[in-house]
């Protein structure tokens, strides 16, 4: 056997293991735990965070991932968008009947925007009047809808901020630019520190600029980097970075006054545009937020 034969055998195989690992992980669903102290709730809190799923549908009807949520018994479920794809003439159904599903549930159910979702609103002259029905449809599912404000649970004594930064932070080369602390003050208004805000915050590359307004920042978009290596972590991210700071996990800042700030970054539940996934399954985040109140 030559050595160029021997060569492409070895690409032909290769290949073929990606694709199985990508059509494995593009259904296989993992449930990630993170627990978070916290000194400003009476009692622990349960969060399950969905985001990223792109039109998926994980079990029939998403039966498998309505019933992990069940599973987990929340005290709140938090979403931080792009449940949609958003291209002219989309359809959101899939991502109602999830909502639908899960109200069952019958807890609170707050939904942050992602890029997807916000490009319906700002585009209108493509999109008309999809963003209106798309939001109704949710609310009368039973999510309560925020972006660029908050809706606050006095018994459990939380906020929970949307923030949906302008388009020009996704950008991936020309006119690319990075929101300072202040720009994002501005976006989330007066932060209450006697109480627990949770920001539900899409794109996680700005971590530092969210910090100084939230407790916990809960994030998605990149995908977990689409491929995952080890050591490495998620190799690309939807602006065409390699290997990510923020490819998914927790991330912890220390704040001027010596309080924590604390991200967690969703891997997501689906994929577009590039839909694979290697090392890299389907996740559904559970977060313990554990009272350390006296």
């Amino acid at each position: 056997m030559n050595t160029l034969l021997l060569f492409l055998i070895i690409i032909v195989c290769l290949i073929a293991f990606a694709v199985i690992c990508s059509i494995i992980d593009n259904r296989r669903l993992v449930v990630r735990n993170y627990i978070i102290d916290s000194n400003k709730i009476d009692r622990d809190i349960k969060v399950v965070f969905l985001s990223d799923m792109h039109d998926n549908q994980i079990g029939r009807d998403n039966n498998r991932l309505i019933d992990a949520v069940k599973d987990a018994n929340p005290d709140l479920i938090l979403i931080g968008g792009d449940m949609i794809t958003a291209h002219p003439g989309c359809k959101w159904d899939k991502a109602t009947n999830l909502l639908k599903g899960l109200k069952s549930i019958d807890v609170p159910i707050v939904y942050g925007m992602g890029n997807h979702e916000y490009r319906m609103d700002i585009y209108r002259d493509e999109y008309g009047d999809a963003y209106d029905l798309m939001t109704k449809d949710f609310v009368e599912a039973g999510a309560t809808i925020v972006q660029n404000d908050k809706v606050s649970f006095d018994e459990m004594n939380i906020d929970v901020q949307g923030l949906m930064i302008d388009r020009k932070y996704y950008k991936r080369w020309r006119g690319r630019t990075t929101p300072d602390r202040r720009t994002i003050g501005e976006y989330t208004g007066e932060y209450d520190r006697n109480r627990l805000r949770i920001m539900l915050a899409h794109n996680p590359e700005y971590f530092d600029a969210y910090s100084p307004y939230a407790d916990i920042v809960l994030s998605g978009h990149v995908h977990g980097g689409i491929m995952v290596l080890p050591v490495l972590g998620g190799v690309m991210s939807p602006r065409l970075k390699l290997f990510h700071k923020y490819d998914g996990g927790r991330f912890d800042i220390t704040r001027e006054d010596g309080s924590a700030s604390t991200m967690v970054v969703s891997r997501g539940l689906g994929s577009h545009t590039i839909p694979i996934r290697i090392f890299n399954p389907l996740e559904m985040v559970i977060i313990d937020i554990h009272s350390t109140k006296s």
